[in-house]
């Protein structure tokens, strides 16, 4: 099989691509391998599952199929990587190659599990991400990974996941990037084609030391999708995670924000979002946001519990 040689640098994600990933817990990437590589690979891939045989090659496959590891070279999947993981990630040794044959039924939502580890080890911090490599091209119709927007943040059930629901299609060489929680599963396919896909998993091994992407701005900006569970204080969190800032403190109404914590969803987020901007000059309004962390609503639980972090000592 041949392999492209791949001379140029990584390509790094953007600051928009970092605030989308953060909000959405995942991207849609196009690798700048060519054509002929991939269907090469859906060859291979077919001889290895395509048929009634139930002999997948598990953690093996990298072994058995060498030349996939030019997917982890490409400029885009490594810029990407090194992006969110810093230059210093490694390739976690579990990784599988899944078909979605014609007909097969739709896969229930769930997270991977760490082992049998289950919630005891999750991260909101990404830490941790999954490199999913279409070989073929994928549109919806195919049955490619459906996640829903900003789950990997909450650990307990969604209420109609299938009507937020957003899918990984794209051409052939297209991949999916998600943040190891968030929930996902594999769509139906509709057709008479076959579909492959190989997971892989990644891991942050330093601490943050400065932005490794292409950053311009210090500021945090919600991005121009975000999903149904606003938890902008999480974002925030993440984002002066990422690029080494603090709280940017300053003044605000402080009983505005107490009187929208006691509001609609909408506005309590809304004040959990600025209150996570002040910092410790907020610590006057940790009675208000107390009562949030007992509520039946997962996301604004989380942000109340981002805003108090950035209070800080006072909470």
């Amino acid at each position: 099989m041949h392999v492209p040689a791949q001379e140029e640098a990584p390509r790094l994600l953007t600051d928009a691509q970092i605030r989308q990933f953060l909000a959405n817990g995942y991207l849609v990437l196009q690798t700048a391998l060519p054509k002929s590589f991939h269907d090469q690979i859906f060859q291979r891939f077919d001889e290895l599952i395509g048929g009634e045989k139930l002999e997948n090659p598990g953690n093996n496959l990298l072994p058995l199929v060498p030349e996939i590891n030019a997917v982890f070279e490409d400029p885009v999947v490594k810029g990407a990587l090194t992006s969110v993981l810093g230059p210093d990630y490694i390739m976690h040794p579990h990784r599988a190659l899944h078909k979605n044959p014609p007909g097969s039924p739709i896969q229930n939502w769930h997270k991977d599990s760490y082992w049998g580890y289950m919630r005891r080890v999750r991260n909101h911090r990404p830490r941790w991400v999954m490199i999913m490599y279409y070989p073929q091209d994928t549109p919806a119709e195919l049955g490619p990974t459906g996640v829903v927007p900003g789950s990997h943040l909450l650990a307990a059930g969604i209420q109609d996941p299938d009507a937020l629901e957003k899918n990984g299609s794209g051409p052939a060489g297209s991949v999916l990037m998600i943040h190891y929680d968030i929930w996902h599963r594999k769509m139906k396919n509709l057709t008479a084609d076959k579909r492959f896909m190989m997971k892989f998993e990644f891991i942050r091994m330093a601490p943050v030391a400065a932005p490794d992407w292409q950053h311009g701005d210090p500021a945090w900006r919600a991005p121009d999708q975000t999903p149904s569970f606003p938890m902008e204080a999480a974002w925030k969190a993440h984002w002066r995670w990422l690029t080494g800032s603090t709280s940017a403190g300053g003044t605000a109404d402080l009983d505005a924000l107490r009187t929208a914590l006691a509001g609609t969803a909408a506005e309590a987020a809304a004040a959990m979002s600025t209150i996570s901007d002040l910092g410790p000059s907020a610590g006057a309004l940790v009675p208000a946001l107390l009562p949030h962390l007992d509520g039946d609503d997962e996301a604004l639980q989380l942000d109340a519990a981002y805003a108090l972090g950035a209070i800080g000592e006072a909470a």
